[in-house]
């Protein structure tokens, strides 16, 4: 059922239609139509050279050096040499499509370009390419690697997400600014960062952590004055954000600080609670080691760098009545210390 792009012959609206159809209903002006017809009227308006008497239809339709549409039905999409840019959606659920091949004069790769492409399985970029936009091959569930050459200067939010086949990924340089949801969701992603990445420690893991299928929290430096020192405390992953938490000793001892609510008798009970959970979600350190592993791994970081220590902490505890609430030490409570780099 090879799918074709088609413009409505009643409102002109584009639309994608299975040509072994003999009719369909146009989505937007509910209009039913004949599929052969509309394909033929199609071919018509689209000619764009005539060579005797023989009319020839174009691929690809540019403007000004951006691919605005493509018309064809190859299973091999080879970008024409004069088109700098990819235009948004232009291939948008082509799900025909199993190879894109790019000349050297693509540059920009626009937002939803490839996005639902589910049957492309290679993707050869070049070394002209500068900018990968937002969701540009997402939904790419047959891709199973990709190169991402040096050039590439943006890759912009859930460029890669949804790929769940997709298995490596060779990283460009450092200097690439990428957004932390590029590879959101690709589990089995296994990253080749070069040798550049090896002092971005926190920046591989911001990247990687959403291909597991989190997000990193790296501590607040609003509120911690401490954060960018690179000693941090790892609590482990919290519901229902799926964050990996990591907190200076200043920040970690202010998730306990409840103090200030002292004259609020609800607040005060919601602060315990809160601070009781956090305790509690800290408690099985051998799980937050193993998550903290996994994750160090994934990001390419040495697990030498790890160390366990017992940090001694307060909280207020209930007693039968809110005024009964009094400080109690519950003794130290034991986390992951690392230390990464970033330079």
């Amino acid at each position: 059922m090879p799918f074709i792009p088609l413009e409505c012959p009643f409102c002109g609206a584009e639309l994608r239609i299975d040509s072994d159809e003999s009719a369909s209903i146009c989505i937007h002006c509910g209009k039913p139509f004949v599929v052969k017809d509309a394909i033929v009227e199609n071919y018509i308006k689209l000619v764009t050279e005539i060579k005797g008497d023989i009319s020839i239809l174009e691929d690809f339709e540019t403007e000004d050096g951006v691919l605005k549409r493509y018309n064809g039905v190859s299973a091999i999409a080879v970008i024409p040499g004069d088109v700098k840019s990819i235009g948004s959606k232009v291939f948008e659920d082509c799900r025909w499509i199993r190879e894109v091949r790019f000349p050297e004069s693509v540059s920009e790769i626009q937002d939803n370009a490839f996005s639902g492409c589910s049957n492309l399985q290679s993707v050869l970029l070049t070394s002209s390419v500068r900018k990968i936009g937002s969701y540009a091959f997402s939904e790419c569930t047959a891709l199973k690697s990709i190169e991402l050459p040096d050039s590439v200067e943006e890759i912009g939010p859930y460029a890669f997400s949804g790929c769940v086949m997709l298995g490596s990924v060779r990283m460009p340089s450092s200097k690439t600014e990428i957004h932390e949801t590029a590879f959101m969701g690709d589990k089995d992603l296994v990253f080749d960062w070069p040798a550049d990445w090896k002092h971005k420690q926190w920046d591989k893991l911001r990247i990687a952590a959403p291909a597991a299928g989190g997000l990193v929290s790296l501590c607040d430096q609003e509120t911690d004055p401490d954060c960018n020192k690179g000693t941090l405390l790892f609590l482990g992953i919290s519901e229902p954000d799926i964050k990996y938490n990591f907190y200076t000793y200043h920040g970690f001892m202010h998730l306990f600080s409840i103090g200030k609510n002292n004259d609020d008798p609800y607040q005060l009970r919601l602060s315990v609670e809160y601070a009781q959970q956090r305790y509690d979600a800290i408690a099985d350190i051998q799980k937050s080691y193993s998550e903290l592993i996994s994750l160090l791994d994934r990001a390419d970081i040495s697990r030498d760098i790890v160390q366990m220590i017992n940090i001694p902490h307060f909280i207020w505890k209930q007693g039968k009545r809110i005024k009964d609430y009094k400080l109690t030490d519950i003794g130290p409570v034991p986390v992951l210390q690392i230390t990464l780099r970033q330079e």
